[in-house]
């Protein structure tokens, strides 16, 4: 209910989105099970999922792993005083602001990843021009088990493809189900 725009509050706030989310899901229609994530969402719900101990499986799509990775998308825009950037992301623009990122990289995955509630799916292409695969091998590799993960061949980054988001559709579902309650994976 923010009515902001993304990167506005920050990635802290986007973090804090989630699992107030996750709270009201809890509270009004039970506890939620999975979270999924993809590019900078990805990161968002490996962030979230250590505040949500309840939380069974996380599934990252094409997620970074450091703020320095997210860096080498961004261009200066706007007035300096706002500490406002333009993101590019698979030619799309999105305005940013400086904490967002100041979060991001105070972020130590490597801290976080091996405390995750559940399991965890890393679903990444490859060639992937915007979000390169070692940042999902980094990922992978601070994780703990149970963890899996999964090519995205020669996918790009917004899945853009229908072929490849039905794939990355049926592997998440048919991964997911030894994670879940038996009703919700039906």
């Amino acid at each position: 209910e923010s009515g902001g725009e993304f990167g506005d509050a920050g990635f802290a706030a986007d973090v804090a989105d989630l699992v107030a989310a996750a709270h009201w899901l809890a509270a009004t229609h039970g506890q939620p099970s999975l979270l999924l994530g993809h590019s900078l969402g990805g990161t968002a719900a490996l962030m979230a999922a250590g505040e949500l101990p309840g939380v069974a499986a996380v599934v990252t799509i094409g997620a970074p792993a450091t703020a320095q990775h997210v860096l080498r998308h961004i261009q200066p825009t706007g007035d300096v005083r706002n500490t406002q950037v333009l993101v590019k992301i698979g030619g799309r623009g999105f305005h940013v602001h400086a904490e967002f990122l100041n979060t991001l990289n105070r972020w130590d995955g490597s801290q976080a990843l091996p405390k995750l509630p559940g399991a965890l799916l890393v679903m990444h292409a490859p060639a992937d021009d915007v979000v390169g695969v070692e940042q999902a091998h980094s990922i992978y590799k601070a994780a703990a088990h149970p963890k899996s993960f999964v090519s995205l061949d020669d996918a790009d980054h917004l899945l853009s493809r229908q072929s490849d988001a039905d794939y990355v559709a049926d592997v998440v579902g048919a991964w997911v189900s030894r994670y879940l309650p038996a009703e919700l994976a039906a």
